[in-house]
């Protein structure tokens, strides 16, 4: 059998094993609720020293107080006895997001509700229910009372009085970025993947409505089966797109259309479009290009922009972790413009800066190159902590350390990191062909190597010599 014998499974092969991957999910979250069960119900979680069940679960596996008790309610309801791992027959062919609307659901219309519907339409049977006459009153399903969640299974994220923090969203994700259709919570509609973070727009196909998706496309599209839907780094959520789809679909996106050069059967939001005609020339009419007239220079336009994507970096640090993909990018965008700015020299640049030393030898230059605060701080950004210190050369080169602190832990003290950048200068001399130091026009996120800059500052050297 070839290594790679996945590469060559037919669709139908490829469905069973996807409905196979999905059912086992089911009993996973049947298991997790049992083992939570039994912690909290022994007490086991005093042994490392937790109060209760929810920090335990909290604290150990980052799953929240409402993802935590429905997982316990589910088990209560779902499996075998009512209190086991085991996830009952009846309910094998049941996916996890089925299950849980399915939670909410009286005894008797449980049994209405089949593997084949979909989770809208299993919560039109609680729909329905609350439609029907009030009769006799329904022992209740055994759930603790909490808060409004999330279709995530979070709360609302609240911020401080008076924060300058308002990031729409759940505990779990912003607004802005969620996918997630009939989620109750819902604050702004959710922006296009390509949207950039200055000028959001939001996603079309979502704003049409998953209705009709649903209706006309079904379980193909992304958007409606977010199993299919490209993962995201970081959090593990479904980023569904028309970019990324392979479905011959009439409801594709206007920005897919014109990836592919095609044109889309269906209306869309229209783009703003030029509302000035003017001159005719030869009987054919000419389109005058909108434009927006300002006084700012680039530089003030880059600080202003620099500004916004810093702001932007505080609220994600709000929600996420410093390793999150979409921190890492945003960092990679504010280190970016802020190069940009030091080419623009929109930065307090220090009046003057020690001369440079007579090296004698490679470990003078190697020493000078690590004392790179004797340079002086020419920038410093307090929103993600990193210092900048730079050096000109008479050459028209600039060397710029680029410095962060790391927080110390038990495994060790605090320290800092720092990375050389050089800029601009001649070309490099070569040795066989190969050039001793690599030179960038402009500042970018790539450090250059101790060794590559002692051969620098050994040609200057020899160049002021």
């Amino acid at each position: 059998m070839s290594e790679e014998w996945y590469l060559e499974t037919t669709y139908d092969e490829a469905k069973r094993i996807i409905q196979a991957n999905l059912n086992t999910m089911s009993r996973s979250f049947i298991a997790v609720g049992f083992y939570l069960k039994h912690i909290r119900d022994n007490g086991l979680y005093q042994e490392d020293g937790y109060h209760d069940i929810w920090e335990f679960a909290a604290d150990q596996y980052g799953i929240q107080r409402s993802t935590a008790s429905r997982w316990m309610a589910m088990n209560d309801r779902f499996s075998v006895g009512g209190n086991s791992p085991v996830l009952l027959e009846e309910y094998r062919d049941f996916g996890k997001s089925q299950l849980q609307e399915m939670l909410y659901l009286p005894e008797e219309k449980t049994s209405e509700a089949t593997p084949d519907m979909t989770v809208k339409e299993i919560r039109e049977l609680r729909r329905e229910e609350a439609e029907v006459e009030e009769g006799p009153e329904e022992e209740p399903v055994s759930i603790p009372e909490e808060e409004p969640v999330s279709i995530l299974g979070y709360p609302l994220r609240e911020y401080p009085e008076g924060s300058l923090l308002t990031v729409p969203g759940c505990g779990k994700q912003d607004c802005f970025s969620c996918h997630w259709d009939g989620c109750g919570l819902r604050q702004v509609d959710c922006y296009c993947v390509e949207a950039p973070m200055g000028k959001p727009f939001p996603c079309t196909i979502l704003q049409e409505g998953t209705d009709i998706l649903r209706e006309q496309v079904g379980n193909h599209c992304q958007f409606v089966n977010t199993d299919l839907a490209p993962i995201r780094a970081g959090d593990g959520q479904p980023v569904p797109c028309c970019k990324k789809c392979t479905v011959d679909c009439t409801y594709r996106c206007e920005r897919s259309c014109k990836d592919l050069g095609i044109e889309c059967a269906t209306p869309h939001t229209e783009e703003p479009v030029c509302e000035d005609v003017v001159d005719t020339v030869e009987g054919e009419l000419t389109e005058e290009l909108y434009e927006e007239i300002s006084d700012q220079s680039d530089a003030d336009i880059l600080k202003e922009e620099l500004d916004k994507a810093k702001s932007n970096l505080n609220l994600m640090l709000s929600c996420y972790s410093e390793k999150d993909i979409r921190v890492r990018k945003q960092k990679l965008l504010v280190g970016a413009m802020a190069g940009m700015l030091c080419d623009l020299d929109m930065l307090d640049i220090p009046a003057r800066q020690p001369e440079l030393p007579k090296f004698r030898n490679n470990d003078q230059r190697k020493a000078w190159l690590r004392d790179y605060k004797s340079w002086g701080l020419w920038y410093e950004d307090e929103n993600i902590g990193a210092r900048y210190y730079k050096y000109d050369f008479n050459n028209g080169a600039r060397l710029i350390a680029e410095t962060y602190i790391h927080p110390g832990d038990k495994y060790a003290p605090e320290h800092e990191s720092s990375f050389l950048h050089l800029v601009g200068g001649p070309e490099p001399t070569r040795k066989n062909g190969i050039p001793k130091w690599v030179r960038n026009e402009r500042y970018n996120r790539f450090s250059n190597n101790e060794t590559e800059l002692v051969e620098f500052l050994k040609y200057v050297q020899k160049e002021e010599a």
